[in-house]
């Protein structure tokens, strides 16, 4: 799909992993939510309350003493058995420090901790499968355009884990107490870091709590399905979040995104 030439559009940066939230695929975050994180991305604390994505609570609990600590520590998926215990004693930790707001969080920002810190392990683990080999990890972050009017411009950004022996993209998840099982938002994540990379190929490694490996079918990037459903879907949300920009708010953007909820 060619790009539209622009005049002085509002940028929009949209993560890789955040696509399959925009296209309503994530039970755990509608567009609607999707609109409220890239708004506050981009106009930080002056966002008001009511409009705060629930993901900023979990970004502010790693500035508390127990979060700081948890950090600290770099538990991975090995610390499993204390999973439990962790979330227990953090949110109590929360509520004593009156906090209230952000207890429901501390699950999440756990959750986000062990599968960061696990990364390395699963990579150590996942290069001892032939059909993998030796990993590249990568450090460098893609960027590409989508989208380009005079209203928008829209762009995806992402660093891929790593690429295995054959050049093929390799995303890594670590599974904190649930059976491996790719999820609709994750696909749709590989395919975002096809498209970023320009890879032939790509798939998902699942690596959870007994340190099992599942290594996920082989993709390629899906035309078709990108000029057909993404696009179109990126350039409606693009120009909802720039309407929004313009009035600073997203009261405007109400009866837009309400019927996008879960």
């Amino acid at each position: 799909m060619e790009y539209r030439s622009s005049s002085n559009p509002v940028s929009i940066s949209l993560y890789a992993s955040e696509i399959g939230n925009i296209l309503n695929q994530n039970q755990f975050c509608s567009r609607t939510e999707a609109l409220k994180r890239v708004w506050y991305r981009m106009k930080g604390d002056r966002v008001p309350e009511p409009f705060r994505p629930s993901v900023d609570y979990v970004r502010l609990i790693g500035k508390t003493k127990q979060g700081a600590q948890i950090r600290r520590r770099k538990y991975t998926i090995k610390n499993f058995d204390q999973f439990e215990y962790l979330v227990s004693n953090l949110k109590s930790s929360l509520k004593a420090e009156g906090k209230h707001e952000m207890v429901d969080a501390a699950e999440q920002f756990l959750r986000c901790e062990i599968g960061r810190n696990s990364e390395d392990l699963a990579i150590d683990i996942a290069e001892s499968y032939p059909s993998i080999g030796k990993c590249r990890s990568m450090q460098e972050r893609y960027c590409k355009m989508v989208w380009s009017s005079k209203d928008v411009e829209i762009f995806i950004t992402g660093s891929i884990d790593c690429y295995d022996e054959s050049g093929r993209v390799v995303e890594i998840k670590t599974r904190v107490g649930r059976r491996p099982c790719v999820k609709p938002h994750e696909m749709t994540q590989l395919q975002m870091y096809l498209f970023l990379t320009g890879a032939p190929s790509g798939y998902v490694v699942e690596l959870d709590h007994k340190l099992a490996l599942t290594i996920g079918k082989l993709f390629r990037f899906d035309d078709e399905w990108w000029n057909n459903e993404v696009v179109p879907a990126l350039i409606s949300f693009g120009d909802d979040l720039a309407t929004s920009m313009r009035a600073n708010s997203l009261v405007d953007l109400g009866d837009i995104t309400l019927a996008d909820e879960y």
